[in-house]
Formats: C-alpha cells, sequence, structure tokens
C-alpha cells in the first residue's frame, strides 16, 4: 500500500474519525480475489469490538497494510491491552501488533461465509 510516517498515519486515523469515510487503493494482491490489486476499498472508523475475518488497514512499519483479523490477543495486564493478529488471503499471518495502529475498518468488501470456513479447515 501506501508508504507514510507515523504522523501522517495519525492525521489519516484522525480524518477517517471526522468524516466518517475514507477510500484507499489496493496496491497489492495480498487479499486477491477478495479485494484486487487496483480496486479502491471503503474504510470507517472502528467503533466497536473487531471479529476474526474483519478486513482492516493498518500501519505496519511505514506502510498501509489491508488483510484481514485472524486473531485477537487480549493482555492480562490492567491496562486490558489488545494485539491483533492479522492474515493476507495467501494465509501469510503478520506479527502481532498493537490495536491503536488500525486505520480503519473495511465496509466494501466482505469475506464470504464459504472462503471463511475454508480458511479455517486450512489452519487445522
Amino acid at each position: 500500500m501506501t508508504r507514510m510516517d507515523i504522523k501522517e498515519f495519525e492525521n489519516r486515523k484522525r480524518d477517517l474519525k471526522k468524516f466518517k469515510l475514507m477510500k484507499i487503493n489496493i496496491t497489492s494482491g495480498s487479499m486477491e480475489p477478495v479485494i484486487k490489486t487496483g480496486e479502491s476499498a471503503a474504510l470507517v472508523p472502528v467503533e466497536g469490538p473487531l471479529k476474526p475475518f474483519d478486513i482492516i488497514v493498518f500501519w505496519n512499519e511505514g506502510t498501509l497494510t489491508c488483510h484481514f483479523v485472524w486473531h485477537i490477543n487480549r493482555s492480562l495486564n490492567e491496562l486490558n491491552e489488545k494485539t491483533i493478529v492479522t492474515r493476507s488471503m495467501a494465509l501469510y499471518e503478520d506479527l502481532p501488533f498493537p490495536e491503536n495502529l488500525i486505520l480503519g475498518k473495511v465496509v466494501s468488501h466482505k469475506i464470504s461465509w464459504g472462503r471463511k470456513f475454508f480458511l479455517r479447515c486450512k489452519d487445522f
């Protein structure tokens, strides 16, 4: 996706929260066939709990990445912090990252029930 520093990411996140909708262009094939390279995806702010298979865009070492939520790790510390584990459609698993690095949730595309079932079965 797009290269950006953390300050630019925070500005985009603030804009998304203010305007409630943002479109971004997907520049890689990591979510194909659900989201094709070159397609536009609509994002909204994350305003509730995330669920497995929600498609999100997050800041990943200077790059915006679009993958789906695979697992949410809940911390046992007093802050109850969460880390998110995501995957690409090729089942490449990303390292866990804190929730605050999520730009938004994709609402223009969904992973079908059949594909979710297939992805879960591949994990066993």
